[in-house]
């Protein structure tokens, strides 16, 4: 009788409904893409034919070329502080983006490596995106995504976001990536905020 009686307790509860997300640092902020879209994480060690101030590059990986887009001049309205970004040897514990702390702590493990986020184009090719350490899979529930205002959108410091992720309180928010609109040209994002 105890068994049935928990059965129904279970029942009774309201099961919320879940997003499996890959969450990773970019520029001192955590970021965000649906699994569903995300083909593959891949770990590189160099790209090729990378220019200053162009917004691509290659990888290989497989006997395949990638192309790589710098995610950084996509998102980041203003580009010209490349400082901020964690290049490879920067101190990083990927513990960290698991517990949605912010980056500006000192690290315990090094990275020495680059990792891509491979996704498909529009076009069905595959593109590389680069961000600044390990990645993680994460699991929120729908009450933790939040609407990013109008005007944050229109004036604000970061383009190709569709919304906010909020864990918990004391956390900081992560960013949710538009995929579409990272993969838009260059030009057609200047006018976006």
């Amino acid at each position: 009788m105890t068994l049935l009686n928990s059965l129904r307790a279970l029942r009774s509860k309201p099961v919320e409904v879940t997003r499996q997300l890959l969450v990773f640092p970019l520029r001192r902020e955590l970021f965000a893409l649906p699994l569903a879209i995300v083909h593959r994480v891949i770990e590189i060690d160099r790209l090729y034919a990378q220019q200053e101030g162009m917004g691509t590059a290659i990888a290989l990986d497989h006997d395949q070329n990638i192309p790589v887009l710098n995610l950084q001049q996509r998102i980041f309205a203003n580009t010209s502080t490349s400082t901020q970004c964690l290049e490879p040897g920067t101190q990083i514990d990927p513990q960290e983006v698991t517990k949605y702390s912010t980056l500006e702590q000192t690290f315990s493990n090094t990275v020495t490596t680059r990792y891509l986020i491979l996704v498909y184009s529009l076009q069905g090719d595959v593109i590389g995106l680069q961000i600044d350490g390990p990645p993680a899979l994460k699991r929120f529930t729908e009450s933790a995504f939040k609407p990013l205002s109008v005007l944050y959108q229109q004036e604000g410091g970061i383009r190709c976001v569709s919304g906010l992720i909020l864990p918990t309180d004391d956390s900081p928010p992560i960013f949710l990536l538009n995929l579409a609109q990272v993969l838009q040209p260059p030009s057609a994002l200047l006018g976006a905020g």
